[in-house]
């Protein structure tokens, strides 16, 4: 035994437990715990030093105690592993290492989970706890595997009723205000949702996610329920009240929103409300494939070409057909050319006079380039490359006046059958700049 430590210990573990000292185990199980998850996991490239906490003692004695019967102690030495183990992982500098050994530690503990003396409905809030806790998906598979298991409809129940409980004690964010506290009650709620649904109780769905919506701004969970069972009358009412309430502090989700409304339309064929909302995100962000899909949608809704005609003008100047402001009292206008022959959804209007604001009309002369060489028409690539190029001279942006992202290269290589001359000059340009 002088010669194997490993062996030394196993005899006192032996010992211990035979003499009935099961807690001093416990204890030099949690004192092992306590000290690896004190470690700061970290690695330096430069010298190649890799400090990751070893978590292989801690592992070995909590198999001991599971193979000595002692389950029960296991499992409740991994709450508090999980809790200090997910902390150092979030405060790890080191590319996972420290998270796959907490991960092979708490494998042993979610195995004897399953073996412990817990109810069925304990071990499902023992899962459950542990995965709210974790933002780092440390505990994904083993979580999973028994949350899968065939657990009864009778079990389920009762596990929503206890988070149902939880639920009306989480804090809600003020007016979806505080998104910490949003993205705990959405995580609280979406287990909720599951174990309903596995109870069999998809009645109580819909008041759980209309309830929700308004609580922590989960509006989409919402909307994209109701078009599942389709009503889309009432998904298109919600989706319109979420936009509304989350557009200012939480615009991506106010354009999630707005995406699952064109999603919608396209659903129910109303292809010039479709085309409305491609024209929108082509203004915002104008691009080649932009323009292809917009015209694409605009000839199903049947007014391609003055569609066609209107986008391309904005190519040329940066001035939309629509443009949208806000006014005094908060409220938002849009106007629009006069052959501009798609509406303007009114959801979509706030939304645009946050994007005039922020950036004054310009012309995209790099878009039309990339059309003009896709269509294989080298006149219409050599002009707007010299457009673009007179454009920002006058601008006096210095010697390094391409603001826009184009391809010199390209360029070249799509005038040089007709201009070669021409393509000559744009590589000698572009190779003095560089």
């Amino acid at each position: 035994m002088e010669r194997f430590p490993e062996l030394r210990q196993e005899f006192q573990e032996r010992i211990l437990l035979s003499e009935g000292k099961v807690d001093q185990l416990v204890a030099a199980a949690r004192r092992e715990l306590r000290a690896v998850t004190r470690a700061f996991g970290w690695r330096n490239h430069w010298q190649g030093e890799d400090p990751t906490p070893n978590y292989s003692r801690l592992k070995h004695r909590l198999e001991r105690l599971a193979e000595l019967g002692q389950g029960d102690e296991v499992v409740a030495l991994g709450r508090e592993l999980i809790v200090r183990g997910i902390e150092q992982v979030g405060q790890c500098d080191d590319e996972g290492e420290t998270a796959m050994e907490l991960s092979e530690s708490l494998s042993v503990v979610f195995a004897a989970l399953a073996k412990s003396s817990l109810s069925a409905v304990d071990q499902i809030l023992y899962v459950i706890d542990a995965c709210l806790q974790d933002d780092y998906d440390v505990i994904d598979e083993d979580a999973g595997k028994i949350l899968a298991a065939k657990w009864s409809a009778a079990d389920w129940s009762a596990v929503a009723d206890q988070l149902a409980k939880r639920l009306q004690k989480s804090p809600q964010g003020k007016d979806q205000g505080d998104f910490s506290r949003n993205y705990r009650r959405d995580c609280i709620s979406q287990y909720l949702s599951d174990a309903l649904e596995r109870a069999g109780r998809q009645s109580e769905l819909l008041p759980l996610y209309e309830a929700e919506a308004r609580a922590s701004g989960s509006y989409r969970r919402l909307v994209q329920y109701l078009i599942a069972q389709g009503r889309y009358e009432e998904a298109e009412q919600w989706a319109r009240e979420g936009i509304e309430k989350t557009q200012k502090k939480y615009p991506g989700s106010a354009s999630e929103l707005v995406k699952t409304l064109c999603e919608l339309a396209s659903r129910r064929k109303q292809w010039d409300v479709v085309a409305a909302h491609l024209a929108n995100d082509f203004f915002l962000d104008p691009s080649s494939r932009g323009f292809k899909e917009l015209e694409a949608a605009a000839k199903k809704a049947k007014c391609q070409k003055p569609v066609c005609a209107a986008a391309l003008k904005f190519l040329e100047s940066g001035v939309a057909p629509i443009r949208a402001a806000a006014g005094k009292d908060g409220s938002c206008q849009a106007t629009t050319d006069p052959a501009w022959p798609l509406p303007v959804p009114d959801y979509l209007i706030p939304l645009m006079s946050v994007r005039a604001a922020r950036s004054a009309p310009r012309p995209y002369f790099n878009v039309l380039i990339d059309m003009a060489i896709a269509a294989k028409r080298p006149a219409d690539v050599w002009q707007w490359y010299e457009t673009m190029t007179v454009h920002e001279k006058h601008a006096n942006r210095g010697p390094h006046y391409y603001v826009q992202q184009v391809d010199s290269e390209r360029v070249a290589k799509a005038v040089a059958g007709a201009y070669p001359e021409r393509a000559l000059a744009i590589y000698r340009t572009s190779w003095i700049r560089s």
